[in-house]
């Protein structure tokens, strides 16, 4: 597998909930156990501006994993379990999109969120600030919440749920469409309810109480955040299907002020009204997938938000390198072995690559070109060209991206096969082969190859995976 060098900076300070940004999840369930006695405090990720994609390292420095070990947000029912119909106040102001600072009151108004890729609108009518908001999860919080799970409200879009029968142990595995197959299964040690059919937001949702002794992890959201409950705080949970699509659970914990914190919480979550279903939000560079896709790519028609959008078809399953943030996609063969695809923005130096030639001369700087003809690709001009002789060490070719803010740095394989394509969007490069002077790089260059025959270019955007450059 590709080593992925996960940029991340920690900024620590005093805050109600603890949301921790850590190398792995390994790392992260460690942490639970010392989050549960630490002090409060949370981290966000500030991701660099260049990003190195290294021959099996593509560094994507968004894609720091965020654990998430706040309770969550409640769905408002009666106490005989029927719905509580909500009403939208006519009078509130209409705010618009909400981008509040963190850590600062919201401003009161009435809201659309698209934190979680479904939008939806929500009044802020009382003391409410944010912790999170973006990248699969919004987090509300009151200004005088001490701990995790005390007076928060949640929004998470998950895209694993964790495995019912060992769910102290974080590996994620069971279904999204079958909580109730999850809850049927759950062996933990603590209580839950009885599902109950509600609404939430406009939405048809599963409702169910929890309660855990130990701690345990719940659900993930691609490879940004993980979703935890934590110990001996009564927990309130709305599960809500979007389809075919990822769906969105709310979670409201009770804290210190026990279950008179739901009435509170439905202050703000009567006034939710939830639009259109759309897909996960995630940075490409945090979710190298489509809508559900894994990592690992399967074999048919594949779509990613590399180059501005891709479509290609591949007659065997591969992982996923990633997608970062620059637009660099990194299919990884065996672990000595990858395909990569990105738009050539600039050489080594700075200059901005227009043409073909301009790749191929930064190419020639590093390695010994062998073989070269010219070929039609995604219907436009092209070049293909063989190479060996490339650098046993990393030295940077080309810079890769589709705007100058976010770019890649491309290290030229030891040998391999390029294909060099004169696109709308400029030089696309598909780039084939071996990080080792002792392997060929015949596996990835077939791979390569199937993309070049079947490359088509889309709109990256309707993945709704991409977040610069858009």
């Amino acid at each position: 597998m590709n080593a992925h060098d996960r940029a991340f900076e920690r900024l620590r300070r005093a805050n109600p909930a603890l949301v921790t940004v850590i190398e792995d999840r390994r790392t992260g369930r460690e942490m639970l156990a010392i989050a549960r006695d630490a002090a409060a405090a949370t981290s966000h990720v500030v991701p660099r501006r260049v990003i190195s994609w290294r021959r099996g390292a593509l560094v994507a420095a968004a894609a720091a994993i965020v654990v998430l070990l706040v309770a969550l947000p409640l769905l408002f029912t009666s106490s005989d379990g029927v719905p509580v119909t909500t009403v939208t106040p006519t009078t509130i102001e209409e705010q618009g999109f909400l981008d509040s600072p963190l850590f600062e009151l919201i401003e009161p108004g009435r809201y659309v969120v698209d934190a979680v890729g479904t939008t939806f609108e929500i009044d802020i009518t009382g003391e409410w600030a944010l912790q999170r908001n973006g990248g699969g999860h919004v987090v509300f919080t009151h200004p005088v919440s001490v701990g995790p799970s005390d007076r928060d409200v949640v929004f998470f879009r998950p895209t694993a749920l964790v495995d019912p029968r060992s769910p102290g142990t974080g590996v994620m595995g069971w279904p999204l469409d079958d909580i109730e197959g999850w809850l049927a299964n759950l062996e933990f040690d603590g209580t839950v309810s009885e599902p109950v059919e509600t609404t939430l937001g406009g939405l048809t949702a599963v409702r169910f109480d929890i309660e855990t002794a130990a701690g345990i992890a719940f659900a993930e959201s691609g490879e940004a955040a993980a979703l935890d409950i934590p110990p001996d705080i009564l927990h309130r949970i709305w599960w809500i299907g979007q389809g075919e699509l990822d769906p969105i659970i709310v979670l409201v914990g009770a804290g210190s002020d026990g279950e008179p914190w739901f009435d509170a919480a439905a202050t703000v979550l009567d006034t939710v009204r939830f639009g259109e279903p759309r897909p996960h939000p995630l940075e490409a560079s945090m979710r190298p997938w489509e809508q559900g896709l894994s990592s690992t790519l399967p074999a048919g028609t594949i779509r990613l938000p590399a180059a501005g959008g891709i479509e290609f078809v591949i007659d065997s399953s591969h992982e996923l390198g990633g997608v970062s943030a620059g637009g660099t996609a990194s299919i990884d063969i065996d672990g000595a072995r990858e395909v990569g695809v990105f738009i050539a923005a600039q050489t080594a130096e700075g200059d901005v690559v227009t043409s073909i030639d301009d790749a191929v001369a930064a190419i020639e700087a590093v390695a010994t070109v062998v073989a070269s003809t010219d070929v039609a690709v995604a219907g436009s001009p092209g070049r293909v060209i063989d190479v060996v002789d490339g650098p046993l060490t990393d030295v940077d070719v080309l810079r890769a991206g589709t705007d100058a803010g976010e770019l890649d740095e491309w290290t030229a394989p030891v040998s391999g096969r390029i294909w060099l394509v004169d696109s709308p969007r400029g030089v696309l490069v598909i780039s084939a082969g071996t990080a080792s002077q002792f392997l060929d790089a015949d596996e990835a260059i077939d791979v390569g190859q199937q993309i070049a025959d079947s490359l088509r270019l889309i709109d990256g955007r309707a993945l709704g995976l991409i977040t610069s450059g858009s």
